[in-house]
């Protein structure tokens, strides 16, 4: 996976397709459904763009918007869909191979023979089709993570919010907004301070602080939250399993129709966790940038 930056020239969207080419740092880019709250990529803004290269163009899974302040990522929607009639499928055919039956012993091996070969093909298509979702939710991780920037130097202008999870301040020549912090932020006017986070246009939106003459630092995440959502998606998973998997005694339509449910849920839960883990190493980076200061 290739990581391209610079200033978008040549923008054009092509005809009767959802895609945006343009020429960023002296390459040529595709983006794939490019448009983000009705707003489209222009000239002269600032990019940066993870994908993969083919046939000399390089098709971006996702992007950042620098100038408008703003990111994007491929849908997943179609290859999760996809994977899970891909893995129901594989399944199928798994189970129709062992449950192959015939009183001539060459006509049992050749069905399960072919049934066992449709079940190894779906599942290489499923496993392809995971491998896709993982990167783009690893290329939305890689942008942002480029996006990042440190700022250090002493606070001015500092304005706290009521509940002080919030606060406005300048360093040096830079505006600087840290919004929503669970725990109250400690900043006055003159303390030096090492801020981490990403540029929505002028403004550098904080994620994580350290206030080097009080010695406190903040970020945006804590370990309960994280836990919390580790229990959250264990539990899903146990009732997806033991619920819905492995139910009652019923007709063989409605387990088959139960058991279908169970694979998208699944598949929902995993899109579900590949975003929290990539939001979840952004965070850390974040925090780990602003416990080493600026390089």
């Amino acid at each position: 996976m290739e990581l391209v930056s610079g200033i978008a020239r040549n923008v054009r969207a092509s005809a009767g397709a959802d895609t945006l080419n343009l020429d960023l740092g002296g390459r040529d880019v595709r983006l794939e459904n490019p448009e983000h709250d009705s707003r489209r990529v222009q000239d002269d803004d600032k990019l940066i763009v993870a994908g993969n290269q083919e046939s000399g163009t390089v098709v971006g899974y996702a992007y950042r918007n620098i100038t408008q302040g703003y990111w994007c990522r491929a849908s997943c929607r179609d290859n999760a869909f996809q994977g899970v009639l891909t893995l129901i499928f594989s399944l199928g055919a798994g189970w129709a191979a062992f449950d192959a039956q015939s009183e001539i012993t060459l006509f049992l091996w050749a069905q399960r023979v072919v049934f066992l070969a449709l079940a190894l093909l779906f599942g290489v298509f499923t496993i392809t089709l995971v491998i896709i979702i993982v990167e783009k939710f690893l290329a939305g991780f890689r942008v942002n993570r480029a996006a990042l920037e440190t700022l250090r130097g002493s606070a001015r202008n500092v304005r706290l919010s009521t509940d002080r999870s919030g606060a406005y301040l300048d360093i040096d020549a830079s505006r600087v907004e840290l919004l929503f912090m669970p725990r109250k932020i400690v900043i006055a006017n003159d303390d030096e301070v090492v801020v981490v986070g990403q540029r929505v246009g002028d403004v550098l939106t904080g994620m994580s602080y350290r206030n080097v003459t009080r010695g406190i630092s903040g970020r945006s995440w804590t370990v309960v939250g994280l836990l919390s959502t580790l229990l959250w998606i264990g539990v899903l998973l146990a009732f997806l399993i033991t619920g819905l998997w492995f139910g009652g005694e019923e007709a063989a339509i409605f387990i088959a129709i139960r058991r279908a449910l169970a694979l998208a849920l699944m598949m929902a839960t995993l899109v579900f966790a590949l975003d929290r883990f990539f939001r979840w190493r952004l965070d850390l980076e974040a925090w780990r940038r602003v416990r080493a200061g600026p390089r």
